[in-house]
C-alpha cells in the first residue's frame, strides 16, 4: 500500500533552442497568456500524472455480494448513535501505553527477545490516545503524527487487494503455554477491530478518502469465516451453534474465545457501521452482540474474577475491570438492560478500583 505522496518535483527544463513558435519572443497580454499556458503544461502535467498514479495505487475494496454470515445467529438490537463525547476513551490508560519507545522511523516499537517489532495492538492504542489528544488540544502536529504512523503500518500490512491485515511478526506462547504457541505471522481480530476504529476516526476528522478505502478493506476481514486452512489470515468464525465470534487469538482453529478482545473489536465494527450504514455492516455488528449476550454469563465467576477466555479460563483482575467497562459500553450502544445488568453483576463479583 502506498501513503500520501510527498509532492511532485517541479519540472526543470534544459537549455532552450531557438524556436519561432516560442511565445517568449512575443510581447503583451497574448505573450503573457501563452507563457502561462506553457508553464502550466510543463509544471502541472507531472502533478496530474502523480495524482492519477496515486488514485490507481489505492483501488477500492470490491463490493460484497449478497448478505454476509448467512448461517449466523443474529438477534435484533436497537443501535444508538453516540456522540463523540459519549464514546470510549478509557482503554489506552488501562492498557498503559506510555511511555513508549520509537525506532529510527519514529514508529512505536516493542523489544521482544532483543528484536524490535511493530506491535499492532500497542501501536493502535498509542495512536488512538494520541488522536484523542490532538482533538482535545487542537494539536495538528499530533494528528499528522498519527497519520504518518497509520500510513506506515498500512504499508507494512498484508493485503490481497480486497483486504488489509495487520500481522504480528513475532511468535509467543499464549498464556505461557508452549502447547499454545502462536507462530508468526499471526493475526488478531482485536487488532483488526481497533485499526478499523482508528481508520474511521481519521476519515471523519480529515476527510482523506484513503482512510475510508483502508477501513473498507479491514472490515472485509470480518466477513470471511473460513477456517485457517483455507484463509490463514482469518480472524472470525461461526461456532457449531451458529454464533459468530471475533477471535483475538485464532491460533489455527484452536479458538481461545477471548472476551475483551471480542468486545474491543466490536467498537471498531460499531463505529464503521455508524459511518457506512449498510445491511452487511449492521448484520455483523448484531451477530457479534448476539454472541456476547449469549455467552457473557459463561465468562462470569460468581463472587470472583471473570474468565479472560473460555478455552483456558485464566483470570485477570485487570481484564475483569475492562470487561465491566466494555459491557457498560454495549449498554450505551444498545440500551439493552442485559448488558448493564451483567456489568453490575461482574462488578458485584469483584471490584478493585
Amino acid at each position: 500500500m502506498t501513503g500520501r505522496s510527498s509532492g511532485p518535483n517541479r519540472w526543470r527544463g534544459g537549455p532552450r533552442e531557438a524556436n519561432p513558435e516560442d511565445p517568449s519572443s512575443r510581447v503583451g497580454w497574448t505573450a503573457a497568456i501563452d507563457l502561462y499556458k506553457l508553464w502550466a503544461m510543463r509544471s502541472l502535467a507531472p502533478i496530474l500524472v502523480l495524482v492519477l498514479m496515486g488514485c490507481a495505487a489505492e483501488p477500492v475494496a470490491p463490493a460484497l455480494t449478497g448478505p454476509v454470515l448467512p448461517t449466523a445467529q443474529v438477534d435484533s438490537f436497537a443501535v444508538y448513535h453516540l456522540q463523540r463525547y459519549e464514546m470510549w476513551d478509557w482503554s489506552s490508560a488501562l492498557q498503559g501505553v506510555t511511555p513508549y519507545s520509537v525506532d529510527a522511523t519514529g514508529l512505536p516499537v516493542d523489544t521482544i527477545d532483543g528484536v524490535l517489532y511493530h506491535h499492532p495492538i500497542h501501536i493502535v492504542h498509542i495512536a488512538l490516545a494520541t488522536l484523542s489528544n490532538s482533538q482535545v488540544h487542537g494539536d495538528t502536529a499530533l494528528l499528522h503524527l498519527v497519520e504518518r504512523w497509520t500510513s506506515q503500518m498500512v504499508q507494512e500490512a498484508d493485503t490481497d487487494g480486497a483486504t488489509i491485515s495487520f500481522p504480528y511478526r513475532f511468535g509467543f506462547d499464549l498464556h505461557g503455554y508452549a502447547s499454545e504457541h502462536m507462530s508468526a505471522p499471526w493475526y488478531s481480530g482485536m487488532a483488526q477491530g481497533q485499526w478499523l476504529e482508528l481508520l474511521v476516526r481519521l476519515y471523519q476528522i480529515t476527510g482523506d478518502a484513503r482512510y475510508r478505502v483502508w477501513a473498507d478493506k479491514v472490515f472485509h476481514t470480518f466477513t470471511d469465516v473460513r477456517p485457517s486452512t483455507q484463509n490463514p489470515r482469518t480472524v472470525a468464525h461461526i461456532d457449531s451453534d451458529g454464533y459468530y465470534w471475533v477471535d483475538e487469538y485464532p491460533n489455527r482453529g484452536r479458538y481461545d474465545l477471548t472476551f475483551n478482545g471480542f468486545m474491543f473489536a466490536l467498537r471498531g465494527l460499531y463505529e464503521y457501521d455508524q459511518l457506512v450504514h449498510t445491511a452487511n455492516t449492521r448484520r455483523i455488528l448484531l451477530a457479534g452482540l448476539t454472541t456476547i449476550k449469549r455467552y457473557a454469563p459463561s465468562f462470569r465467576v460468581i463472587g470472583g474474577i471473570s474468565y479472560y477466555c473460555l478455552r483456558h479460563k485464566v483470570q485477570s483482575a485487570k481484564y475483569h475491570t475492562i470487561h465491566i467497562l466494555q459491557l457498560h459500553d454495549l449498554y450505551k450502544v444498545t440500551r439493552d438492560p442485559f448488558f448493564e445488568d451483567m456489568a453490575n453483576a461482574f462488578k458485584a463479583d469483584y471490584w478493585a478500583p
